[in-house]
């Protein structure tokens, strides 16, 4: 009989913790909802709370820890009627993180790269020389041209998306995912 309390006390724990987590996500406050939402999966262990976990991180822009959260919710729960629904965010939050990292990579200079970039270690024997061959050859054969070039195209292009989009930063919301949550915890296992 006694082990059966603590039980109780954790179930009923987890019951007021979830019911926190929507309110804190109906209200918008999805930082508050997710970790709500996710103590709620630790004390009670149901695969449901997987999907708010989703859901609240999906809110936030954590792709990563959405897209684990949505796998665990269908590995862990048998036949979810949400599945198809699921499966869609998985596959468009799974693009998102591929184009993240590409992006990520692509910003880290090869060790090449690097070498090129740096400034020469040999010093100059006459810094009128220096500064003569600094004035020799086109503009266009400078590093700091290019540089200035790719800061102002790069601007263009970010002024052009934020302008073509709206500034929105949201992920497309497919069928379904209109930020529901599922209630695990309103009725009894």
């Amino acid at each position: 009989m006694q082990a059966q309390a603590p039980v109780a006390d954790t179930d009923a724990e987890a019951r007021g913790v979830f019911e926190a987590g929507r309110a804190a996500y109906a209200a918008g406050r999805y930082e508050d909802a997710l970790q709500y939402f996710q103590r709620a999966y630790e004390l009670s262990g149901r695969s449901q709370l997987l999907y708010n976990v989703g859901q609240a991180a999906d809110r936030l822009r954590q792709d990563e820890r959405a897209l684990d959260a949505f796998k665990r919710y269908l590995a862990e729960t048998p036949n979810p009627g949400n599945r198809e629904e699921v499966e869609t965010r998985i596959q468009i939050l799974e693009g998102v993180v591929a184009d993240k990292r590409a992006k990520e990579a692509a910003a880290v200079p090869s060790p090449a790269e690097v070498a090129a970039a740096a400034p020469s270690t040999q010093p100059a024997a006459d810094s009128e020389a220096a500064t003569a061959s600094d004035a020799d050859g086109p503009i266009t054969s400078k590093w700091w041209f290019w540089t200035g070039a790719g800061v102002i195209v790069t601007g263009i292009v970010v002024g052009v998306v934020i302008a073509a989009t709206g500034g929105d930063d949201a992920i497309p919301v497919t069928n379904g995912t209109d930020g529901m949550v599922i209630e695990a915890l309103s009725a009894a296992r």
